[in-house]
């Protein structure tokens, strides 16, 4: 039977099934036994299916778009199921302009390279990219796009190795809800980047994430946002002098206000490069800045700010090992609230704290009453030996 005409038929069916009020089971669409193509299969999908990959190398641009329901995955992972987008703009672009409050994509499972500008580009609606390796994207137009964009919606970035992109790795572009959990980002342009506007629901989640090895920034928040940062272990180890490697910037007049939220048990590390290490910027009345590890092994400073508004700081340690350890801009970082000046006494490499360290149960147990593990997925709060206290940094030691 010419598969046209099977195409007619289902869609002719799944439309007689909406009028009588039953909705037409979801299918399985497989590639290429039965479509020999991925864009095929999902030209062919309606909402609800599944477009399943079986191993090997597509060259391919895809486009999902106004689909619904959608899962596009691979039945053997993403070391073995690649897209090469070789040519394409993106390798995958994804859009909801119709009903994108009804629309929900998932990605998982395959190696996605090449893309002249980006590798996944979500406009609209949910997308979630789960459990992918995003590798070599933007090849013309540097970091204009990115790896993983969201842009205008919401989803979910999990599970995803992001590396040698020439471009950033994760860029929120006026987000909705998104979240970034658990990704190893190494060698991109860039790290992480959210920018905000004046619209409110904006909610980002950024946790245990590794961010190593960018060109420039690690982590960039700009705009009127909630973010919860916690967990993560930033690296800097190229000589750069331009700007932080994690900087928080408040929004300003033009971008709607404060920043809302915490950035808590995160650990940030400069080996190289004379740019200040952590910066605060902008309205961050409404943040909590706590438990975190500011450690840099040259010159450059650990903590910088130029605000108007500080975050409450508390429960941090700051060190520089030839450098300034904390602007006196940031204010009261005094013992009193829990703030140390201390090398932090961690294995290098692993960032995690030794059985001397000074930063073990010194942390403050109320900002991660919802963050019951750390980095590694280990469970939070250890008594070290001083106590059930939480330990400052993304690592909390565990004495067996």
């Amino acid at each position: 039977m010419p598969r046209s005409f099977v195409f007619l038929h289902r869609t002719a069916l799944a439309a007689l099934l909406a009028l009588s009020g039953h909705a037409p089971e979801a299918a399985t669409l497989r590639v290429p036994s039965q479509y020999p193509t991925i864009q095929g299969a999902i030209d062919a999908s309606r909402t609800g299916d599944t477009v399943l990959v079986a191993p090997g190398i597509y060259f391919e641009g895809l486009a999902i778009r106004d689909k619904g329901i959608l899962t596009l995955e691979s039945e053997a992972g993403a070391e073995s199921t690649i897209i090469d987008g070789t040519g394409a703009t993106n390798v995958i672009e994804v859009s909801a302009s119709k009903n994108s409050h009804a629309t929900d994509y998932r990605i998982s499972g395959f190696t996605i390279r090449h893309g002249d500008h980006g590798g996944i580009n979500g406009d609209r609606g949910q997308t979630h990219v789960e459990n992918n390796i995003i590798i070599d994207n933007a090849l013309v137009d540097g970091y204009s796009y990115g790896a993983v964009r969201l842009r205008f919606g919401g989803g979910s970035i999990k599970h995803n190795v992001i590396k040698g992109n020439h471009t950033t790795a994760v860029w929120l572009a006026y987000p909705r809800q998104v979240v970034v959990e658990d990704n190893f980002l190494d060698g991109n342009v860039e790290g992480i980047e959210v920018l905000t506007d004046s619209r409110p629901g904006a909610s980002i989640k950024v946790i245990r994430n590794v961010v190593k090895d960018t060109l420039y920034r690690a982590f960039h928040t700009y705009g009127q946002v909630y973010l919860q940062a916690a967990d993560n272990l930033f690296i800097r180890n190229v000589d750069y002098s331009v700007d932080s490697s994690v900087l928080l910037v408040g929004g300003d007049t033009d971008f709607g206000g404060d920043m809302t939220g915490k950035f808590v048990n995160n650990t940030s590390v400069a080996l190289r490069g004379s740019a200040p290490l952590v910066s605060l910027s902008g309205d961050l009345r409404r943040f909590e800045f706590a438990n975190n590890i500011m450690y840099t092994a040259n010159d450059a400073t650990a903590l910088s700010c130029w605000t108007w508004a500080l975050p409450t700081i508390h429960h941090n340690d700051a060190f520089s090992a030839h450098g300034k350890f904390v602007d006196p801009e940031c204010g009261d970082f005094s013992h009193e609230r829990g703030n140390v000046l201390v090398e932090p006494g961690f294995t290098l490499d692993s960032w995690q704290l030794d059985p001397g360290s000074p930063l073990i149960d010194a942390g403050s147990n109320q900002p991660i009453k919802h963050l019951p593990r750390d980095l590694r997925g280990a469970p939070r709060i250890v008594d070290g030996g001083h106590g059930p206290v939480v330990d400052m940094g993304a690592y909390e030691y565990q004495s067996k």
